[in-house]
């Protein structure tokens, strides 16, 4: 269950990256959608979840918060790391 929920959160911020350079967007535009697709309102399944459902229900909305967060710095580090590369490439 949990590197379901693991390859649906970073599938989410792939997905943001790659219609980004589809769509040749610029560099703020780019990290953006890349966070902006990455990062989804888990607050609202919790409290669904919480209201509607059994216990066991918060477990997958608890793990994709805690892989959110975590992909958003891993995924922050490797734009940095991009970015670094070409403006090494451009001197």
């Amino acid at each position: 269950m949990a590197v379901c929920i693991m390859i649906l959160a970073a599938a989410g911020y792939a997905i943001g990256w790659g219609i980004s350079v589809l769509l040749k967007q610029d560099e703020k535009t780019r990290i953006s959608m890349i966070y902006g697709s990455g990062m989804r309102n888990i607050s609202a399944g919790a409290v669904i979840a919480a209201a509607y459902f059994p216990g066991e229900v918060m477990f997958p909305v608890m793990i994709g918060t805690l892989f959110q967060q975590v992909l958003a710095a891993c995924y922050g580090s490797l734009i940095k790391r991009l970015r670094n590369r070409e403006k090494g490439c451009k001197k």
